[in-house]
């Protein structure tokens, strides 16, 4: 279980960094020279998005009809960035966000704060967690409070009695960790299916609203193209009945077909043929 949360982490930290990948490909000369700031400090993020909307380079955007709106936006974007406030606080309704979408701007993604407090400060939080807070409620951002000395202790851990002997000391119902998982993979909408065979168990992580077809793909593309239909048990039934076979035995597993959206939890097995 301790090294099922460290991949957990360990995913997240992946899709956070295919997704800055994803961000940068699109501007790479703009945001080439980005510098980290000082912790908190959201200054520099804000002046790269300045700097990408700027008279010139606005000025160099199609001036076609389609694209007027979009204009019209980025100099919004503009003004709100130059008085330090990110694109976030700007609350831009579906269509605006659409409309600049090309720009990647950072401070128009989604944020989860995360404060690495000290011991004594693991439940009530301090003077610059708070602070952090102000920040995550102006910003609409969760804020995760952990210790991350203590976090590292439970992970340690193997034995899971022992675990959560460990976590009823600290007054703890469930690791930090797992909810900074829950909050990430909430945050980038995320979800997981599970297969579940006699050699291994594997999670899969996917994209909330995904039909059976498209789940299939992370797999491998041929589940996708030559899927016929999948056989699913839901989580709670399958922890209900222990076991596919019990599951099966009362009835619990259904035959879904491509327009079947995935639900999180789901235990699945694809049929398929290319």
């Amino acid at each position: 279980m301790a090294l099922s949360r460290i991949w957990a982490a360990f995913i997240i930290i992946a899709i956070v960094a295919a997704s800055f990948q994803y961000i940068f490909s699109g501007t790479k000369d703009v945001y080439s020279k980005m510098v980290v700031g000082k912790s908190g400090d959201t200054s520099r993020t804000v002046a790269l998005d300045s700097t990408a909307l700027s008279p010139e380079i606005i000025s160099t955007l199609n001036t076609s009809k389609e694209y007027k709106k979009g204009n019209e936006v980025l100099l919004r974007c503009k003004e709100h960035l130059d008085k330090g406030k990110n694109i976030l606080t700007l609350n831009l309704d579906k269509d605006e966000k659409e409309a600049i979408a090309e720009n990647f701007l950072l401070t128009d993604k989604p944020v989860l704060y995360v404060a690495n407090v000290d011991e004594a400060s693991m439940h009530s939080g301090n003077k610059f967690s708070d602070a952090l807070l102000e920040v995550g409620k102006a910003e609409k951002a969760q804020v995760i409070i952990m210790t991350n000395a203590i976090e590292a202790q439970i992970a340690e851990f193997e034995n899971s009695d022992d675990r959560q002997m460990f976590m009823e000391e600290y007054k703890m119902s469930e690791p930090a960790l797992d909810r900074l998982i829950s909050s990430a993979y909430k945050l980038l909408d995320l979800s997981t299916y599970f297969t579940a065979g006699v050699q291994e168990v594997r999670a899969w992580t996917i994209h909330k609203g995904w039909k059976a077809p498209q789940a299939a793909s992370v797999i491998h593309t041929d589940f996708e193209k030559g899927f016929i239909k999948a056989e699913v048990i839901s989580y709670n039934d399958f922890i209900q009945y222990g076991s596919e076979a019990a599951a099966r035995e009362n009835g619990r597993l259904r035959i879904e077909g491509k327009e079947y959206v995935v639900q999180d939890g789901d235990v699945m097995h694809f049929r398929f043929n290319v």
